[in-house]
């Protein structure tokens, strides 16, 4: 008697396949967690930098130009020794950036830790409990900080950090998607803001094209090893 024929089993569709700590629940949402390794992982201190250079940039350039137009500069001494001047308390500024952020990095224990949500209109960004408790005792610390020495853009960003554990991005709102397969990260721009995703390598592919596939088609993609 010949045996019956059976029929070829149908593949698996990508979003059913079991992912290494990315997993979906019966909510149908994508959830995993990640510790991201603040000793190795420096993009957040570029990003400080990158922020302090701009609001440096911006202060320089006022109060070179209210020195410029009041008469107070007059020969190329007072250009190289204004500049000169501005070049130094950058560079203060920028190490005390440093010393900051690891200080911030040791109370953290060397790491950040952050849960991620994903569902087919957007992912949120959830800083754990204890992440989001040690942040804002951090925050706390530093608006009393900035209200003590006369400094309100210091508080500003104390209230900012201390108030903020979550940030959700919607896929239609992301202008451009910047991922780093051996940094485990994608960076999501949408606006003014920029939603960092971390995961694990084996889930990266997978997160990238859910991600892909439900953000706009005119959205730029920048893929780097």
């Amino acid at each position: 008697m010949a045996r019956k024929r059976k029929s070829p089993t149908p593949p698996l569709r990508r979003e059913n396949l079991i992912r290494n700590r990315v997993k979906q629940d019966e909510d149908g949402i994508w959830r995993w967690s990640y510790d991201v390794n603040l000793y190795t992982d420096l993009h957040i201190l570029f990003l400080v930098f990158k922020v302090m250079l701009i609001a440096s940039a911006i202060t320089s350039m006022i109060v070179f130009s209210i020195m410029l137009f009041s008469g107070n500069i007059g020969s190329w001494e007072d250009i190289t020794g204004s500049l000169g001047v501005m070049g130094l308390v950058l560079g203060i500024i920028l190490a005390l950036s440093v010393v900051g952020y690891y200080l911030y990095a040791l109370i953290n224990g060397g790491k950040y830790s952050v849960r991620f949500e994903m569902s087919e209109q957007g992912i949120r960004h959830i800083q754990q409990p204890k992440q989001a408790q040690r942040n804002r005792t951090v925050g706390a610390l530093t608006t009393i900080a900035g209200v003590l020495s006369g400094r309100p853009s210091a508080a500003g960003a104390g209230m900012m950090a201390a108030s903020r554990t979550r940030m959700h991005t919607g896929f239609k709102e992301i202008s451009r998607i910047t991922a780093s397969r051996s940094k485990e990260r994608i960076i999501l721009k949408s606006g003014f803001e920029s939603n960092e995703v971390y995961m694990d390598g084996m889930d990266f592919d997978f997160v990238l094209d859910y991600i892909r596939t439900r953000a706009e088609p005119a959205t730029k993609t920048i893929i780097r090893d």
